[in-house]
């Protein structure tokens, strides 16, 4: 937010989870009080503020629209969320535009709503879910403030004049229409800020040290039990009857797909066409890097900053044998036991000559047994230690063991031992031209079409007037483009415009890339997109004329897709056939005698499900599902709605010997039967009673402070360190000379500035870490006395000559006395947070959330 004054609902929704933080809160309301500035200010920044609303105009714009199919559910609800109270139950209602606004809201939603069909629909289903969350958190948190009578009462209306006569009216409706939002909806976000302010005042009213005994902290846990539930535990069997299990057992006739094509006719428009000017840079091109100067000091410096890439530490090849142990545990090795035995055994057998992989294929216990054991190539640090030893510790060709770790008894067999590498300037000069030269050219062509856009924007330009910075096929067409739709470019398109579409707005597939089909459809007429970058480079488009949808051909994409549809009907018909026929013919045949009677399945899945997560409110509890993904959970977090209804009406009486089904979800046709049930779970109170003691004090006892201390001790490092100047020579015989020179009594700085490639740092006084340099060169530092100057030591970078003059910091850690004030701040933000997360839990665990995830699924 630029402007002090005035509340972004934008950075309130994307900042929810920070909201509920003490300080942020604060921030928040002070944000509200505080005015925009004086009007000499004001008319200072007025042509910076007219850019920034122009960006964030662009941005909003650009953003992803809101789906054209839900163009007429915007106001239909898709969550209730009702919580009781001791007088009646308080209910809200969250509708569609709300959450596809609160995903948009959500950092990386633009990223995602980019990438591919497949990966975008996945990772939008986590978007949703966050919203969600975030939209429910604030709902409880409205109706607590309300039961418990601690609700702000202000008028919106009033709330929002206010804020509007502090920062003046033009420049609050200017902030208001870049927001996408209404005066309205700007005062109950306020509001909603205020309220958790209201609640973080009565949540956090810690007690002292000594008040908080171990019966106040036992009596809090019973009072507020409801924080510290659990998720019921469900076990169930299920057989699924998928579509996927008659594959291959459908046909569809061409005349089929014809008659669907005749018949539906409107289902294959091309959707809106356009034609557009365009500007593209592409910074790959050969020509474009030709304009880049390189200079060997950029090189060094690229390489110095760089220097972890270019060194490798000394890695293993291998292959193992495992056998496990009955327990994993650390246990007293056994030579008598069975797998001591067995392992021996195989070693012995390794080391005569058999064919070690053929062993590990037979014997191992390990997943890389189908490998014949193979690890590939590991350096240090990537096996357990036992493990590590051995291999390193090994030569070629070496057969070891039996190695004993948690995991059981390994052999390991040596198969090669890649050296460490370090890799000089030289070594790696060509690759460091080619990266400078991409890095600095991305920068430049940004630079270019910044400057060029801002021109268009701010200084009258016309776009015609840059044509000319575009190294693409169509700068010589004046920079338009062939007229073009959304998605893959067909048969439909004249094979030269294809052409030109793929090379320059195309993927690899053959269609138009979503970053400009995201920016070009959502730009009106006349309009100039925000600069958009691609795999192609960067790209400024605008829209020059908008066309009606044109029929799409009976093309070869066309018969697939109606194909494919076709097919999937089949199948359908198929396996609701043979569900409602397993049924029929087993009508009390429990799951697992169903499991025997379906023979269609040829891919067995499994069936029974043990000790899994269950929550009346579906969705928000913190499920672990994956075993269930594309069985009854399309994310592995949550059950599909129609699994967890089904669960939730077996629960309803006594679910022993009942079963469910079939009934229908978008994987197939179920039946499910609940084995066990375990409900009104909760945290003990010896597992969470420290951690109910500090929600009440907000305050780390020294105990904990020391704790803390020792297991961060890496935040409290002070690493060796010493003040030099230095003289970076490119070639030993210039270090030579340079040396000599100094033992002649001349200065130090300026014989650096004579012979030094580091340009105008040459002999400044630089702190130089001890283990940020080589072996060598820090040897020679550290046995100076101050005053000193090492000879010539050759680094990778250069020959070095440094001259200790300033202050030395010794290698250790800082004392705790020097961080406790800072430990224990952060312990108090942590056990405030703690406390919301536990508040607002408890709150969840109250109330009553129903979805409607057939529209949900919908956005």
């Amino acid at each position: 937010m630029s402007n002090p004054g005035f509340m972004s609902m934008r950075w309130l929704r994307m900042h929810i989870k920070e909201i509920i933080w003490a300080t942020v809160i604060l921030f928040l309301l002070s944000l509200f009080v505080i005015g925009y500035g004086t009007t000499k200010i004001n008319e200072q920044n007025e042509e910076k503020q007219r850019q920034n609303e122009a960006a964030m105009a662009a941005e909003d714009k650009s953003a992803a629209p809101f789906p054209s199919h839900m163009t007429e559910k915007l106001n239909m609800p898709v969550i209730h969320v009702s919580y009781p109270t001791e007088t009646a139950s308080l209910t809200s209602v969250i509708d569609v535009k709300t959450l596809w606004q609160s995903m948009k809201s959500l950092q990386g939603f633009d990223e995602v709503s980019q990438m591919p069909k497949g990966i975008r629909e996945y990772y939008m289903g986590m978007f949703k879910e966050r919203a969600i969350n975030t939209l429910v958190t604030e709902a409880l948190a409205d109706m607590y403030a309300t039961a418990v009578k601690i609700k702000p009462n202000f008028d919106v209306k009033a709330l929002v004049e206010a804020d509007r006569a502090r920062i003046t009216p033009a420049e609050f409706d200017r902030r208001l229409r870049n927001e996408g939002i209404t005066s309205e909806e700007y005062g109950k976000e306020k509001i909603k800020a205020m309220v958790f302010s209201a609640i973080q005042q009565q949540i956090l009213k810690p007690i002292p040290f000594a008040s908080a005994t171990e019966d106040v902290v036992k009596n809090f846990y019973e009072e507020n039990k409801h924080r510290f539930a659990l998720d019921d535990k469900i076990s169930f069997n299920h057989l699924l009857v998928s579509p996927d299990d008659f594959s291959g057992k459908t046909e569809v006739a061409e005349e089929a797909i014809k008659e669907y094509y005749d018949k539906n006719t409107s289902e294959f428009l091309s959707g809106n066409r356009v034609k557009v000017s365009h500007i593209l840079l592409n910074f790959r091109d050969q020509k474009y890097l030709d304009t880049i100067p390189v200079s060997e000091a950029d090189l060094r410096e690229a390489y110095e900053n760089n220097r972890a890439k270019y060194v490798t530490g000394e890695e293993v090849k291998a292959r193992h044998i495992l056998i496990k142990t009955k327990d994993k545990a650390e246990l007293e090795d056994s030579s008598a036991s069975a797998e001591k035995v067995k392992i021996e055994d195989i070693l012995n057998r390794a080391k005569s000559g058999e064919d070690f992989a053929e062993l590990a294929r037979e014997f191992s216990e390990d997943s890389s047994a189908n490998n014949g054991g193979d690890l590939g190539q590991f350096g240090r640090g990537t096996m357990v230690e036992p493990f590590e030893n051995a291999a390193f510790n090994a030569k070629i060709g070496d057969i070891v063991g039996p190695v004993r770790t948690q995991f059981g008894y390994h052999i390991i067999k040596v198969e090669d031992k890649i050296p460490a590498t370090d890799k000089s300037f030289e070594d790696v000069k060509a690759d460091l031209i080619a990266e400078f030269k991409i890095t600095q050219a991305e920068l430049k062509a940004s630079a270019e079409m910044q400057n060029a856009r801002n021109q268009i924007f701010y200084s009258g330009k016309q776009f015609n007037d840059f044509i000319n910075l575009s190294n693409a096929e169509s700068a010589k067409n004046k920079g338009l483009l062939p007229v073009f739709f959304n998605g893959k470019i067909t048969k439909d398109y004249d094979p030269k415009d294809a052409q030109i579409l793929r090379a320059e707005i195309a993927d690899f597939s053959g269609a138009i890339l979503p970053e400009i089909e995201k920016a070009v459809f959502s730009l009106k007429l006349g309009e100039v997109s925000e600069i958009v970058k691609t795999i192609k480079g960067f790209h400024l488009l605008k829209v020059e004329e908008i066309l009606e949808p044109i029929q799409l051909s009976y093309s070869d994409e066309v018969k697939q897709t109606i194909k494919a549809k076709l097919d999937a009907e089949e199948r359908n018909k198929l396996a609701a056939k043979y569900a409602e026929q397993l049924k029929k013919e087993n009508p009390s045949a429990d799951v697992l005698k169903l499991v025997e009677a379906y023979t269609q399945k040829e891919k067995e899945s499994k069936i029974s499900f043990e000790g899994l997560p269950y929550s009346k409110n579906p969705g928000f509890a913190a499920n672990e599902l994956f075993e269930g993904l594309g069985l009854f959970s399309d994310n592995g977090r949550t059950y599909v709605s129609e699994i967890h209804t089904a669960l939730a009406n077996l629960l309803k009486g006594d679910w022993k010997n009942k079963v469910a089904g079939p009934f229908k979800t978008q994987f197939g046709w179920h039946f499910i039967e609940v084995t066990d049930y375990e409900n009104n779970r909760y945290e003990s109170f010896d597992l969470v009673k420290d951690s109910v003691r500090q929600m009440l004090v907000l305050e780390a006892n020294q105990a904990e402070v020391q704790k803390f201390y020792e297991e961060n001790k890496e935040q409290f490092a002070v690493p060796a360190s010493r003040e030099v100047r230095q003289i970076i020579a490119s070639s030993e015989k210039n270090a030579n000379e340079a040396y000599d020179r100094l033992n002649k009594g001349e200065i130090f700085v300026l014989i650096a500035k004579s012979y030094s490639i580091d340009g105008v740092q040459a002999g400044t006084l630089t702190t130089m870490e001890k283990g940020k340099v080589s072996t060598e060169l820090a040897e020679a530092v550290w046995a100076l006395t101050k005053g000193q100057y090492t000879k010539p030591v050759k680094t990778p970078y250069g020959y070095v000559i440094a001259l200790y003059e300033g202050n030395e910091v010794l290698e250790g850690t800082r004392p705790l006395n020097e961080v406790e004030v800072g430990i224990r701040q952060q312990l108090r933000q942590q056990y405030s947070m703690s406390a919301f997360e536990s508040f607002f839990k408890g709150l969840l665990a109250k109330a009553y959330v129903t979805r409607n995830d057939k529209l949900i699924k919908e956005m």
